[in-house]
C-alpha cells in the first residue's frame, strides 16, 4: 500500500511540473523558426471549451488537476488509470498505471512438507487478490538405521544379510554378506578345526616323519624271569608339526631255556582246591642266566551241571559245569538250555475211578499246557491200554512215569501193569549202590515186561530229600 502512495504522490509531482511549465511558455520567446510548446494530445478528447477558455489555456496553459473519481489505483489484479481535467478548459489527460506485482506469502493450509516416502509442495497466496501459484519440494534422503532383527550373520557356509530400515517410512535395504569359509587352523598334515564353527577337515597331506628315537622297554620286577630284552620301539617326529609316532620294533624277547629241572614238590595253591603249583629251574641259551618259572598244573576237577537259572516250558535257563571240590568253573561251560517239560503244572480237578483216579493239570506258565495223570496211592496200577495211551503220565505212590506220544503209541493193546518196587535188588556192583535207595519200575503185559518203547522216550522221577549240602 505504501508503494502505491509514493507512485502516486510522484505522478502528482510530474504533472504539476509540466502545468507550470507550459504556463511559462516553455521558458521561450515565440520569436524565430522554433513553434510554440503543445500540450499532450487526449487521444479521447473532452467536448472542445468555448473561445474565451480556449483563449485562456492558450495564453496560460492548462492548468490541470487530478481527478479522483475517474482515477484507479493500479492493482497487482489490474492496471490503474491517472486522470487529469485542466480546470481552464476541461481538457483531460490520461496517465495508464501498470499492475502492481503480487505480494505473496506462505500458504500453509496448501503446503505439504516433503518426506522419504513423498514430494512436498511449498503453497503460495497472494494477500491482495488471492492469486495462488505452487513450488514442488523434492522427497527426502531415507534415515537408514542398522534392523538386528531382520540382519543374519554370515556363517562359514551360509550367507548372511544387513539390513538397514529407515526410521521414518520403515523402507528397508538389504545387503547381502557372502559365506565366511571356514578359518581352520593348524598344520595341513594333521586333522584340523575350524575356529569359528568347530567343523572337522581331515588332513590333505601327510605326515613327514623322520626317526629321532629308539628305545627300549625296561623290565619290570618280575620279568626277569621270563625276558631277556624288553621290546624296542622307534619314535618318528615330523618335520612339519611336530608331532610323533611310536612303531614297535620288536617284542620282548623271552628267554630260550631248552631244559627246565623241577625244584621241590608239587604245592597245592588252596586247601580243597583241585590246581597245584610247581618250580622249575633252567639256563637261558640267550643270555645265560639261570631262570626260574613257576607253573600251575591242574588237578582232576569233577564237575557237575549247576543251574544257574531254571528252564521254564516257555523261556530259556542257564548252567555251567562246577567242580565239586575246589568249586570251579569249567572254561566255556556257561550255556542256556531250553526244556519244554519244565511246567510248573497247577492241579485243575479230578475224577475218580476202580483202578486210580485221573487228575488235570494246567502249567502256570502257559495256560494251552495241559496234562491228565493217572494217580494210585498203591505201588502197581493196571489199566487198559487205551487208557494208558490217553494220559499223560502214570504216578504211582508218588514216583511218576511219563511217556512222550510216541512211546504211548508203541504200548501192546493188552491189559497193562505199572510197578513200583523199592529197596530192588540192582544189578549195579554193591559197592556202586551201597546206602543208597535202589527203585525196580516195570511196565507189564500180563506176565510180560514191555522193553520197547517205539524210539520213544520214557522220563521217570522219583521223589527224593537232598541231604545237607
Amino acid at each position: 500500500m505504501k508503494k502505491r502512495i509514493a507512485v502516486l504522490l510522484l505522478m502528482i509531482l510530474t504533472c504539476l511540473t509540466l502545468v507550470l511549465f507550459g504556463a511559462c511558455g516553455g521558458g521561450k520567446d515565440d520569436q524565430g523558426d522554433n513553434p510554440p510548446d503543445t500540450d499532450v494530445v487526449d487521444p479521447n478528447p473532452d467536448p472542445v471549451p468555448g473561445p474565451d477558455e480556449e483563449g485562456d489555456c492558450a495564453t496560460l496553459g492548462h492548468n490541470y488537476t487530478l481527478d479522483v473519481s475517474q482515477s484507479k489505483d493500479a492493482s497487482c489484479k489490474e492496471e490503474g488509470l491517472i486522470v487529469k481535467v485542466c480546470s481552464r478548459c476541461g481538457d483531460v489527460q490520461k496517465t495508464p498505471v501498470g499492475k502492481l506485482p503480487h505480494t505473496y506469502v506462505a500458504d500453509a493450509e496448501n503446503s505439504r512438507a516433503a518426506s522419504c516416502k513423498a514430494e512436498g509442495v511449498n503453497a503460495f497466496k497472494c494477500s491482495e487478490c488471492g492469486d495462488k501459484y505452487t513450488e514442488p519440494v523434492e522427497k527426502l534422503d531415507h534415515i537408514f538405521e542398522p534392523d538386528d532383527e531382520l540382519s543374519e550373520d554370515a556363517t562359514c557356509t551360509v550367507a548372511g544379510k544387513r539390513v538397514l530400515k529407515c526410521a521414518e517410512c520403515g523402507t528397508t535395504s538389504e545387503t547381502p554378506i557372502p559365506a565366511l569359509g571356514h578359518s581352520f587352523t593348524g598344520f595341513a598334515c594333521q586333522d584340523r578345526t575350524c575356529s569359528a564353527c568347530g567343523a572337522k577337515a581331515p588332513a590333505s597331506v601327510e605326515h613327514s616323519y623322520v626317526l629321532s628315537e629308539t628305545l627300549t622297554d625296561e623290565l619290570q620286577e618280575g620279568d626277569e624271569a621270563v625276558y631277556c630284552k624288553g621290546a624296542t620301539y622307534c619314535i618318528y617326529t615330523c618335520e612339519v608339526c611336530h608331532e610323533t609316532k611310536e612303531e614297535k620294533k620288536s617284542d620282548a624277547i623271552r628267554h630260550d631255556v631248552t631244559q627246565w629241572e623241577q625244584e621241590g614238590e608239587l604245592t597245592q595253591i588252596q586247601d580243597g582246591l583241585c590246581d597245584y603249583e610247581r618250580t622249575l629251574k633252567g639256563q637261558c641259551t640267550l643270555c645265560g642266566n639261570t631262570v626260574t618259572h613257576t607253573q600251575l598244573v591242574e588237578g582232576n576237577h569233577k564237575y557237575k551241571t549247576v543251574i544257574e537259572t531254571p528252564a521254564t516250558c516257555t523261556t530259556e535257563g542257564k548252567r555251567h559245569q562246577e567242580c565239586t571240590v575246589c568249586h570251579t568253573t569249567k572254561p566255556d561251560s556257561v550255556e542256556t538250555y531250553s526244556d519244554p517239560d519244565a511246567h510248573n503244572w497247577v492241579l485243575n480237578g479230578s475224577s475218580a475211578s476202580m483202578v486210580g483216579d485221573t487228575e488235570f493239570y494246567t502249567c502256570q506258565y502257559n495256560e494251552q499246557h495241559t496234562k491228565q495223570s493217572l494217580v494210585s496211592a498203591e505201588s502197581t496200577l493196571s489199566t487198559t491200554a487205551e487208557r494208558a495211551k490217553s494220559v499223560d503220565e502214570v504216578k504211582l505212590n508218588g514216583a511218576s512215569i511219563q511217556m512222550d506220544e510216541t512211546a504211548r503209541k508203541s504200548l501192546p493193546n493188552g491189559y497193562l501193569t505199572f510197578g513200583l518196587e523199592a529197596n530192588a535188588q540192582s544189578p549195579a556192583p554193591a559197592d556202586k549202590v551201597e546206602g543208597k535207595d535202589v527203585y525196580a519200575i516195570t511196565l507189564k503185559e500180563g506176565n510180560s515186561l514191555v522193553t520197547e518203547f517205539g524210539g520213544g522216550e520214557v522220563t521217570v522221577r522219583l521223589p527224593y530229600e537232598l541231604k545237607d549240602g
